[in-house]
């Protein structure tokens, strides 16, 4: 059982710790969550990768290297995530236990340390950033978008996502845009670093087995220094009511069709999340799902089929890959097998098996500290925060009726279709 201790250190900032004596190593992540912005979005995700990179203490790429030798080959890492309409900006380090440690030292206590000299005090040219850092962070940047592009699958979601959402939050890229990307200075990124610690909210996760309030006082000593105001608001809009399916087309040089249908889910009582999570798992998170089974084994009108909920937005996406000539064959039968859930055409012995497969899925989740910390810094903005058991728990709760009240539920909105240059859509 993953049992969380938290704690607010100030306004908007939270401090958690988890036990656990599984591991051999400890985590401890720094999270900032600020509502999704264009104007805002590359700016964040470059000044994460140069919080990354160094800190005030240890300026230079052997200095820096040299001190996560001595806390025993310590890792740091960044990421940065969309938590519903916000940005979730992540700066983790990883360490031994302290109790692994030669010199039984308190190793998560320095790695925290260093953690927390990088994140309030980095490497300054005044008031800006050093010029040589905010190139090679603006250069990594820019080959992460291209990352995304160059995958088709992940290209194809992106652009549904966009254009689905595009007069929201959420349609806006994670990384922003390459264009605003150049428009960044050395400047403007020290009061992006300035905005974030000011009044970005902030969750901050320590896994492992170690001294926790040694490290709540680190964290509360550095913020006791930063003048916190305007606490910024990461509330994210569901739609709950589609006006007109929309259907959209782009053309790249791909061998392979991607097709990616959208749907809304309006969420209406906690127990939709459940019952909608479990539906769409039933639908094509498996491989015994209706998806996968009918659409692509029995009719092989695709390569892959899924379909995946997101909780924090009310959005269920079915992903596919095709052959141009099957693109209308296989939206109408990826359509028919959720009418077929809408009818109760699924068996118990169908959603049983469903059950186990999730449930093996979030029993997973307590075997790696890096997705215990992402499961938690993706509940982070949620009313309420379930362990994976809890989670699981309340999953295999869920009734057939419900799984069928869940599919009345959702409502298609946007239907994208990524495919060569020059095709064009067969009607047979």
């Amino acid at each position: 059982m993953l049992d969380r201790q938290t704690n607010q250190i100030c306004e908007g900032v939270n401090i958690s710790y988890i036990k656990s004596q599984k591991f051999k190593v400890a985590r401890v992540s720094f999270t900032v969550f600020v509502p999704l912005n264009k104007e805002t979005a590359s700016l964040n995700a470059v000044l994460l990768a140069v919080l990354e990179r160094s800190c005030k203490k240890y300026p230079d790429f052997s200095s820096f290297n040299k001190k996560l030798e001595e806390l025993y080959g310590a890792n740091i890492y960044s990421s940065v995530d969309k938590v519903g309409d916000s940005q979730a900006l992540t700066i983790s380090a990883v360490c031994i236990n302290d109790d692994s440690a030669f010199d039984k030292s308190k190793v998560t206590l320095n790695v925290a340390e260093l953690l927390s000299e990088m994140i309030f005090n980095p490497c300054l040219d005044g008031e800006k950033f050093r010029e040589e850092d905010v190139i090679q962070a603006k250069r990594q940047i820019k080959e992460m978008i291209q990352s995304e592009q160059n995958d088709k699958k992940s290209y194809a979601k992106l652009r549904c996502t966009e254009l689905m959402c595009q007069d929201e939050k959420f349609g806006i890229n994670k990384y922003g845009k390459k264009e605003d990307i150049d428009k960044i200075t050395s400047e403007n990124l020290f009061q992006a670093w300035k905005n974030l610690l000011e009044t970005g909210k902030t969750e901050i996760l320590i896994l492992g087995n170690h001294d926790y309030n040694a490290a709540y006082k680190l964290f509360l000593e550095k913020f006791s220094k930063i003048q916190r105001k305007n606490i910024q608001k990461c509330e994210t809009f569901i739609k709950d009511r589609v006006e007109n399916v929309r259907e959209f087309e782009d053309f790249l040089d791909v061998s392979q069709c991607k097709l990616v249908i959208g749907f809304r889910v309006p969420i209406k009582t906690e127990e939709y999340i459940f019952s909608t999570g479990l539906m769409s798992a039933l639908l094509g998170g498996t491989p015994t799902s209706k998806l996968f089974l009918n659409v692509r084994e029995t009719l092989s009108l695709c390569y892959y089929c899924s379909s995946n909920f997101n909780k924090d937005k009310g959005i269920m996406f079915i992903e596919s890959g095709i052959e141009q000539k099957n693109f209308i064959r296989a939206k109408q039968e990826i359509l028919k097998q959720l009418e077929e859930i809408k009818k109760g055409n699924f068996s118990e012995e169908e959603l049983d098996e469903t059950k186990i497969y999730l449930s093996q899925s979030f029993k997973k989740i307590e075997d790696s500290l890096s997705a215990i910390g992402g499961w938690y810094i993706c509940q982070s903005l949620s009313k309420k925060v379930f362990t994976p058991k809890e989670y699981a728990n309340r999953i295999n709760s869920v009734t057939k009726s419900q799984i069928i009240e869940a599919a009345k539920n959702i409502q298609l909105d946007t239907i994208y279709l990524l495919m060569g240059k020059g095709g064009k859509i067969s009607e047979t």
